[in-house]
């Protein structure tokens, strides 16, 4: 078994932890579906925010209307 500092010390980890970050940031870029807006709009932006981890805009951000496309 592999310790901490091994996990740390890996170039792949950090290759992996900062590809995450950047697909991230691009979910976290992605504009809000309008009401009546595209099915297939609305599946790519509730797809990546679930992948994301992000699954409360996905969820809240499609069923709320009026709801601000930014986070607070």
């Amino acid at each position: 078994m592999t310790s901490l500092s091994d996990l740390l010390a890996n170039r792949i980890f950090w290759e992996v932890i900062a590809g995450y970050w950047v697909f991230s940031a691009a979910v976290g870029a992605l504009p809000t579906p309008p009401q009546g807006g595209s099915l297939l709009y609305m599946f790519i932006f509730r797809f990546a925010h679930i992948l994301s981890g992000n699954v409360n805009r996905a969820a809240v951000a499609l069923k709320v209307p009026g709801a601000q496309d930014g986070q607070p």
